[in-house]
């Protein structure tokens, strides 16, 4: 319904060009300097976890089988079991 739930900063540094995505309870943000963000998908912001890539994320990640998979400048990553 569009209404907010919260609100908060990841802390990541760059302009965001990726939509966030939401799998398995959690939220992922990836920014365009590398900085990939999980924020847990409960009612209050809670960064769960901060990844830098090293790489320029401007690609959406997609979420396929309980894997995400994050493409860069230069590589294509795939996380899961």
């Amino acid at each position: 319904n569009g209404e907010v739930i919260y609100r908060g900063k990841t802390g990541a540094t760059g302009a965001y060009f990726s939509s966030p995505v939401a799998a398995g309870g959690k939220i992922y943000i990836a920014s365009r300097n590398g900085i990939v963000t999980v924020i847990d998908a409960g009612e209050k912001f809670n960064i769960l976890a901060q990844n830098n890539l090293g790489d320029n994320i401007t690609a959406t990640p997609a979420v396929v089988d309980n894997k995400l998979y994050l493409r860069t400048s230069k590589f294509l990553y795939a996380f899961g079991k």
